[in-house]
């Protein structure tokens, strides 16, 4: 689906913009490299709480 997407954006821009599936790990790996903290579960599912109720 995704890469429908972007094929229609890129015939519509000229842009040739692409996409590649990474796995959850990549993707952590990828944050890491740029040193954003990650949260234990837990402490995601509170902040969400906390986002949901603050609005």
């Amino acid at each position: 689906m995704i890469s429908k997407f972007i094929e229609i954006g890129n015939e519509a821009t000229g842009n040739n913009v692409s996409y590649q599936e990474i796995t959850d790990e990549q993707n952590y790996a990828i944050f890491d490299a740029m040193g954003v903290v990650q949260l234990m579960e837990s402490s995601r599912k509170t902040l969400k709480h906390h986002s949901q109720v603050m609005g």
